[in-house]
């Protein structure tokens, strides 16, 4: 797919910057008193394997970092993003639009709990989401409306985030998603009850060392039972630097 490079120099609001993503020419307009995107959605999008025939969805999708990522290592022929907040929305659209992709990408701001409002029911064959980890009245406190908003519970759940991808999904259709590893029964029994069977997980650690802290899990729509384990990732090595697991990954290679 042609598509033209990024503006040089495109209109930001007050404490808004733009951050080149090394991929594909994509740079992206963030604000650090909203939200920035961390290594949990770059991880996911390499997690994600999404093909160029996929209709993609992405639930809760910020600042639309997923949206680029994917497009950039896979060129999907549809990416859509739901947003609640109307802030993350607007520059989600923008960077949509920064990047010229109106084309193959559109962000919709509303609720994804609202099931074929703001998106279609079983239309889609991917369905990504990096979800608030936190359950809401754990953790510190809210220092930041924006980003109190996308650590914690407070739009939705874990049980309503599963139940959009599968009313989302096609028969067949992949749910990717990052989560913390401590929610992982949780996790397996929501999917579980909306008909989406867990296929594939991964875990992250920061070090060999140390525990993992990011998960990685794929389900199937309607899929049968058995589950694939693959090799845990440590992000860095004993001497600080990223292993090259995790420069693979941040260089994009498939």
């Amino acid at each position: 797919m042609c598509r033209n490079t990024p503006d040089s120099d495109p209109a930001l609001r007050p404490g808004e910057r733009v951050d080149d993503l090394e991929l594909e020419g994509l740079r992206i307009i963030q604000n650090p008193n909203a939200f920035c995107f961390g290594t949990d959605s770059v991880l996911l999008a390499d997690f994600a394997r999404a093909k160029k025939e996929n209709r993609v969805l992405d639930l809760g999708t910020g600042c639309g970092v997923l949206l680029l990522l994917l497009w950039g290592r896979y060129h999907p022929q549809e990416l859509v993003g739901v947003e609640i907040q109307p802030q993350m929305a607007d520059i989600a659209r923008r960077n949509v639009a920064f990047n010229r992709l109106e084309s193959v990408a559109r962000v919709v701001e509303g609720d994804y709990k609202r099931h074929g409002e703001a998106f279609p029911k079983a239309k889609f064959d991917l369905v990504v989401a990096n979800p608030p980890y936190v359950k809401l009245g754990a953790g510190a406190g809210r220092e930041n409306q924006a980003h109190y908003i996308a650590r914690h519970e407070v739009a939705a759940t874990l049980a309503d985030v599963v139940e959009a991808a599968s009313a989302a999904l096609i028969t067949g259709g992949r749910f990717c998603m990052v989560h913390h590893p401590h929610r992982l029964a949780e996790i397996i029994t929501a999917m579980r009850g909306v008909r989406i069977e867990p296929k594939r997980m991964k875990l992250v650690q920061p070090r060999e060392d140390k525990p993992a802290n990011i998960l990685l899990i794929e389900g199937i729509k309607n899929g049968r039972s058995g589950m694939h384990f693959e090799p845990t990732l440590s992000v860095y090595g004993p001497d600080g630097d990223y292993t090259a697991s995790m420069q693979r990954v941040y260089g994009g290679k498939i």
